[in-house]
């Protein structure tokens, strides 16, 4: 039976229980994380509707939910223009103990940087930085809160016509003072260090993510190509070159492979991409720092004369609130599955 102010119906032949006051619905995209929809709300303006796939099928995933939930809500008290904005989280079960279908709703401005890039082919060198230089806003705002994104692609980020560009899905994102995991990113815009070392990496793991998307919208091709994490690493190597024995002695579980493959000097980018700028070049070369500690933050890149150079507004500005993710301490304390059931069905009654 359904609830007052609901109605029923088919995505992909899953149920959806949606507010009256959402109608039109059209599927956009089906991840691993959910099927996500674009509907009208009682205004007239778009928004897209995430029912979340299996959220409390395990410990596992009803974290990573419950987290999602916390970000969103933390990020709404302080919108930034960079990252898009959280309207509500919904469920119709009627208990903690029944809790099985999730939806959070957001704002829509525009399709994703990968649908927009497919159309384009690439973007011309001042239009690319326009678009980095707003990821990296944003980026800059979520690591100020302590906030790692983890997943960053262009099917992650959305633009508008008149080219607002803002992040979106934290389903694989972290507190910084959480244990982190080392299979997060999708590969190709996944760092060497998160390859190598697992469990240890920090935020500007997302800077190398923003590296492998301006050198995308600049050649319409994927940096880093893979089917396998191994396949993946060796092109790294390929590309930026082999490391040297300062940076090796961080990567200790990485040595042995590393010293099995050929040497590799860093491949030229004045050669890879003759037509793009010297100063481009310059930030390109920063971003993909196989070392992440000579990897520059997302506000230091910020900082880069390109972005000058080219007038790509630079905006930047720290975060202050106090986020409840940092009060749930997923990886240090033992949370079970109907502990966080209660937990996310406290946070959808707050809407």
């Amino acid at each position: 039976m359904l609830l007052d102010g609901f109605y029923s119906t088919l995505i992909d032949e899953f149920p959806w229980i949606v507010r009256n006051r959402y109608t039109g619905l059209s599927k956009i995209s089906c991840g691993a994380q959910g099927i996500v929809c674009l509907a009208k709300d009682n205004t007239s303006k778009n928004v897209v509707i995430k029912k979340l796939l299996r959220p409390l099928e395990s410990n596992g995933n009803a974290k990573r939910s419950l987290r999602e939930i916390l970000i969103l809500r933390c990020l709404r008290q302080e919108p930034h223009p960079h990252i898009i904005n959280f309207k509500e989280v919904y469920t119709t079960d009627t208990s903690p103990s029944s809790l099985r279908n999730i939806y959070l709703v957001t704002e829509y401005i525009g399709k994703d940087l990968a649908a927009s890039l497919r159309e384009v082919g690439r973007y011309n060198e001042g239009d690319a930085l326009k678009i980095t230089s707003q990821v990296l806003s944003g980026l800059a705002y979520l690591h100020s809160g302590g906030i790692l994104h983890r997943d960053l692609k262009p099917s992650n980020i959305t633009i508008s016509d008149n080219f607002e560009v803002k992040i979106f899905d934290f389903g694989l994102s972290r507190s910084a003072s959480d244990e982190m995991s080392g299979y997060v990113v999708t590969r190709p815009y996944r760092a060497p260090e998160i390859t190598c070392n697992g469990n240890y990496y920090k935020a500007n793991a997302d800077v190398w993510s923003v590296g492998c998307i301006l050198m995308e919208l600049l050649t319409g091709q994927i940096l880093f190509q893979g089917t396998s994490s191994i396949e993946h690493f060796k092109n790294i190597i390929n590309f930026v070159g082999t490391p040297n024995d300062s940076v090796l002695s961080k990567i200790p579980s990485a040595i042995n492979f590393i010293k099995s493959l050929n040497y590799r000097h860093p491949v030229d980018l004045h050669d890879y991409i003759p037509h793009v700028h010297e100063s481009i070049i310059q930030l390109l070369q920063a971003m993909l720092r196989f070392d992440p500690d000579d990897r520059p933050s997302a506000k230091e890149a910020l900082k880069h004369d390109s972005f000058r150079y080219f007038g790509a507004t630079t905006y930047v500005a720290d975060c202050d609130y106090n986020c409840p993710i940092w009060e749930v301490h997923f990886d240090s304390q033992t949370l079970e599955l109907e502990n966080l059931k209660e937990l996310i069905w406290n946070e959808c009654q707050k809407g």
